[in-house]
């Protein structure tokens, strides 16, 4: 409020670890009513960096899946619109080889999840095996899972590093241009 932040990011366990302690509901009702009081805007929880929904390992897949309804459900209990999150890496499989698991792995935390709340996956700058550095990935999966509730960030530094030219008008408007084709304005 200090700085005159307009919204919030943060995470509510470590970014790196799978851990998770449930936060006490004396917090949650505490930080809503913080952030009401100062006029901050959206507060928006970040999933952890360990989170795949896009992978063929069936218990690193259930953490993913655990981590981001546990996270739903926390953002659902402090008032944040919702939780943003990296869809992960295929582990050398190809997109298209994860594809159908990516989108079996967000119905299922949606459908287990509170319905105030969105899910906001974050596009990636499209390193090493990551998906969804690429908007017509993020557009097929969102196209797929078909739900109101999934929902898009849009990194632009990550928008950078996998190649849109977002830096010159040009680049900028073929950049949102694709954007809009593939998942929508």
């Amino acid at each position: 409020a200090a700085l005159g932040a307009e919204a919030l990011q943060c995470f509510c366990s470590s970014p790196r670890g799978w851990a998770f302690k449930p936060v006490p509901e004396e917090q949650t009702d505490a930080f809503r009513q913080k952030a009401n009081d100062s006029g901050l805007g959206a507060s928006f929880l970040h999933g952890i960096y360990l989170v795949t929904v896009a992978t063929q390992d069936t218990a690193l897949l259930q953490r993913g899946i655990d981590s981001l309804t546990n996270y739903m459900h926390v953002a659902s209990a402090m008032g944040a619109p919702g939780v943003i999150f990296h869809c992960g890496s295929h582990k050398g499989a190809g997109y298209n080889a994860v594809f159908e698991q990516a989108v079996a792995s967000l119905k299922h935390v949606l459908a287990a999840t509170p319905r105030d709340t969105f899910l906001i996956m974050e596009n990636s700058a499209g390193m090493g095996d990551h998906i969804c550095s690429k908007f017509a990935e993020i557009g097929g999966i969102i196209k797929a899972v078909d739900d109101s509730r999934l929902r898009v960030c849009l990194d632009t530094q990550h928008c950078f590093a996998a190649g849109y030219n977002i830096v010159e008008k040009g680049g900028l408007e073929a950049a949102l241009d694709e954007f809009d084709r593939e998942i929508g304005l």
